[in-house]
């Protein structure tokens, strides 16, 4: 749940720094739009008012435990390999990012700025940025578990149905084999 907590912080203090209704409520969807699916924003939206926080925190976090009982073994082991995927990912670019920030961090000097300084700043706002990506990968990641758990449904059905066919054809196989001896020794033996 502190996956959503964390949402709910990024939900509540945005919502101060927009003037108009109208550039929140593009915000929402916006925000939405990158966690969940078309279908589920769509309905989400639909059945709330974008003006209150708490309606759409809390259709987020029904939905989110949903997810959690349909299949808590599961939904746990895609929450931690889902966050340590996007933590390996993630910082492997922030490192990339940061490499490029100090290539280029020299000529702050010639703008009459600290580059220590201006390094600090920058990084610790590449830092923070990789910190929501995360959070915001994992949020989407967990709240579309049931069409990640749907589709590992259907490749598992799809597997067992390969496996039976093979089966059945190696099965069929053996039973010609059979039949082909069989048939030669009743020539043979005539």
């Amino acid at each position: 749940m502190t996956y959503l907590t964390n949402y709910r912080k990024i939900l509540i203090t945005t919502k101060t720094q927009y003037e108009t209704v109208e550039d929140y409520r593009n915000f929402i969807e916006d925000e939405l739009s990158l966690i969940l699916s078309d279908n589920l924003k769509k309905q989400i939206l639909q059945t709330i008012e974008v003006n209150d926080n708490l309606e759409i925190i809390s259709s987020l976090e029904s939905l989110y435990n949903k997810n959690f009982e349909l299949d808590k073994n599961n939904f746990m082991n895609l929450a931690r390999m889902g966050s340590l995927s996007f933590i390996d990912q993630s910082w492997k670019n922030h490192l990339s990012e940061m490499d490029y920030l100090r290539s280029g961090i020299g000529l702050r000097a010639m703008g009459q700025r600290d580059p220590l300084v201006e390094y600090q700043k920058e990084g610790y706002d590449l830092f923070e940025d990789l910190i929501h990506n995360v959070k915001l990968s994992v949020v989407r990641l967990l709240l579309n578990f049931d069409k990640i758990s749907q589709q590992n449904n259907d490749l598992d059905k799809e597997k067992k149905k390969k496996h039976q066919m093979l089966i059945i054809k190696i099965k069929l196989e053996e039973m010609i084999h059979v039949l082909r001896v069989v048939g030669l020794n009743i020539k043979n033996a005539e």
